[in-house]
């Protein structure tokens, strides 16, 4: 007898609530700002490419080294790759590339996804991540910046 969801079911889950999550902070009038909604859906997002990363590990054994992978099955063949874990890679609301870095800065045991933002600009504070508390993925390391600093 099994006890336990499938990462299937718990990742289908995530889907169906994270694409709630801008419907829900509307109704509740917790969209403060011209921008409440857009990051709402920038969250979401995250959430999907981030359990969408989480599926490919579970699988692979290894984290994506982009977000390709979630696409393509890896060149060298490793790994039970049972994708594609997405459809296609959207644009944030703002119509920038979502970001990824493994190992992450505040993730380094496994990866960082977030937004720019509204600015476009990373490593400012309006950057939405999934290290960010209101992701509740994992709590920040002591004395880490609020966000990453920007890519060179």
């Amino acid at each position: 007898m099994r006890l336990m969801p499938s990462l299937k079911t718990v990742f289908a889950a995530c889907v169906v609530l994270a694409l709630l999550v801008p419907f829900v902070e509307d109704w509740l009038g917790r969209s403060p700002g011209p921008h409440g909604s857009s990051k709402g859906a920038a969250m979401a997002q995250v959430g999907i490419l981030a359990a969408s990363v989480d599926l490919y590990h579970q699988d692979v054994s290894a984290y994506p080294t982009s977000f390709g992978d979630l696409l393509q099955p890896p060149a060298d063949g490793k790994g039970a790759w049972n994708g594609p874990y997405l459809k296609d890679l959207p644009a944030d609301p703002w119509g920038k590339s979502y970001r990824y870095r493994r190992p992450g800065l505040f993730s380094p045991e496994s990866y960082d996804i977030w937004s720019a933002g509204p600015d476009g600009l990373d490593g400012t504070n309006d950057d939405i991540g999934n290290w960010l508390p209101s992701m509740k993925r994992s709590p920040l390391p002591a004395g880490s910046p609020p966000t990453p600093p920007p890519l060179r």
